[in-house]
């Protein structure tokens, strides 16, 4: 086998790989996606940490005290990305949240109009605003190399 045809070979593998995920996340249906980032630089460990307290938190605002029993819990892949040595640290989720709880979920995050800023305020800085209807791959949201 020469090197073309494991280069072949490879970028073939690679294009089928990219074709599954994204097909994967298509198909768990998605409705917001968020990039976070602490306000100061921090190890993997706490951002683990308060990003599962966010979630918690989140699902209390959106479902109430007894959130972990109900079938509209706000589900998600979180993907860290950066160092934490040099505070570039970041996580982008990809979050499930029921229909009705749409409006209610983005207003935690509305800047202007968010009475539950204290939230995420006080440990992150949005990096982007939560957005519906994302995962449209005709639009290019999956355009990446």
């Amino acid at each position: 086998m020469n090197i073309s045809n494991i280069k072949n070979t490879i970028s073939n593998q690679h294009d089928q790989f990219k074709t599954e995920l994204i097909d994967w996340i298509v198909g768990q249906g998605f409705t917001h996606g968020l990039s976070l980032s602490h306000h100061r630089g921090v190890s993997l460990d706490r951002a683990t940490h308060d990003l599962k307290r966010l979630h918690r938190d989140i699902d209390r605002k959106l479902l109430g005290c007894r959130y972990n029993a109900s079938p509209d819990r706000t589900y998600g892949l979180f993907i860290f990305e950066g160092q934490a040595d040099i505070e570039t640290l970041h996580v982008h989720a990809l979050l499930k949240v029921a229909p009705q709880n749409h409006a209610k979920f983005e207003r935690l995050f509305a800047d202007d109009v968010s009475t539950d800023k204290d939230l995420w305020k006080g440990r992150f800085v949005m990096l982007s605003l939560p957005l519906i209807d994302l995962f449209i791959p005709e639009n290019g949201f999956f355009k990446f190399d």
